[in-house]
């Protein structure tokens, strides 16, 4: 990624589990869903995801993610520098 990427992670969220909001400065998350049903805040706007869902969050926006499923919520975030 020729120094653009800062993560590229595969993650696990257990059911009942979150990632707090928070605001991207300088970069963007990307995250692409695998398994389960979670719930992401859309900068205030909640939509909820399944798999095979993509949900991207651009520099100076932010976003949070809550597992509102019975089983793990798995998804793969990338985060590009701007």
């Amino acid at each position: 990624m020729l120094g653009k990427g800062r993560l590229f992670a595969h993650f696990i969220l257990e059911p009942g589990c979150s990632i707090g909001y928070h605001v991207h400065e300088g970069e963007a998350e990307t995250y692409y869903f695998l398994r389960g049903i979670g719930e992401v805040n859309d900068n205030g706007e909640l939509k909820t995801v399944h798999p095979g869902d993509v949900a991207h969050t651009n520099d100076g926006e932010g976003h949070g993610l809550k597992n509102i499923g019975d089983e793990p919520l798995e998804f793969v975030a990338l985060i590009l520098f701007k």
